[in-house]
């Protein structure tokens, strides 16, 4: 188990990442600590996480991907 922080960085990516994708606040900071972090993968249970990101980077193997479960 890792305990991860946050700083100002990542809060500043969590409010650009509301504005762009239209998150709410804690799927933007959750979603912004997992891309800060470079992780491969997000999973969540929220079905309605949007994931137009997807269409917007040029480079799809440079982000974190999303699984939705259940």
């Amino acid at each position: 188990m890792e305990f991860l922080t946050t700083d100002a960085y990542i809060q500043d990516l969590a409010l650009a990442q509301m504005r762009l994708f239209q998150l709410e606040a804690y799927d933007a900071l959750h979603y912004a600590i997992a891309t800060y972090h470079h992780y491969d993968y997000f999973a969540t249970l929220d079905g309605d996480f949007v994931h137009t990101l997807y269409n917007q980077d040029p480079d799809p193997a440079s982000i974190t991907k999303i699984i939705k479960i259940a």
